[in-house]
């Protein structure tokens, strides 16, 4: 394992280099986003003066944060494509994220496509990865926002829980961008991307339980609430 403590900031470029079926996939993110901004068009209208900065600040951190403090776990292998997520962590890249589902369940979707697009053009250099940092922001705001009694809905709205969720169902899209990216037939594209997604998967979940954990700090030591309805 190795660290960078600025990461890489030369020869920023996006790969579209994959089979057909990554296309399709980078359709149905685009069609989820497109769904997620109609369904939050009346939230995103009511926003205040004040969650409105408080989302553009959390925009600006998220390309600050998402190309530093970077550990790799292990080099991509040559007929993998060298995706973000399945190996390496900017471990503070998932805190602005987070921070976002305070605001909605789009701002927090939108925040992390703006860091997963910096991800995109100076780590991985594919296009997945601005997705799949949107897909986190979206479930992790949906579940510190949602409103179900009981003892499971209330434990889910801590941004301690609901991050490391969310980070476990992003693991869960790598799937679709590794095999997308992977070169060979679709079986054998599966048993290949199986060893760097395992080894994946405690990295994931540590960046989401950094950023849960911080959040779950400022929210205490805020004098109000946390996480509006």
């Amino acid at each position: 394992m190795s660290f960078s403590f600025w990461g890489q900031w030369d020869s920023p470029s996006i790969n579209f280099d994959f089979r057909p079926a990554g296309y399709l996939v980078l359709f149905l993110y685009l069609i989820f986003l497109t769904w997620l901004l109609y369904r939050e068009r009346r939230a995103l209208v009511k926003l205040t003066l004040t969650r409105t900065l408080v989302w553009l600040v959390c925009i600006f951190l998220s390309l600050l944060l998402s190309t530093v403090f970077v550990f790799q776990l292990a080099p991509a292998r040559a007929h993998i494509a060298p995706v973000t997520g399945w190996h390496s962590l900017a471990l503070l890249a998932g805190l602005p994220i987070v921070l976002a589902g305070a605001v909605g369940i789009f701002p927090a979707a939108l925040v992390g496509l703006a860091g997963g697009l910096v991800q995109s053009l100076w780590l991985s250099h594919q296009p997945f990865n601005a997705f799949e940092m949107a897909i986190w922001g979206a479930v992790t705001a949906y579940l510190v926002r949602q409103d179900y009694r009981g003892h499971l809905p209330r434990l889910l709205r801590l941004p301690l829980v609901a991050s490391p969720v969310a980070a476990l169902v992003v693991w869960a899209t790598y799937w679709l961008s590794c095999v997308s990216s992977t070169s060979g037939d679709l079986l054998s594209s599966v048993l290949r991307c199986w060893t760097p997604l395992g080894s994946s998967l405690p990295l994931t979940w540590v960046g989401g339980v950094m950023a849960g954990l911080i959040v779950q700090v400022l929210f205490l030591a805020l004098p109000v609430q946390s996480i509006p309805q």
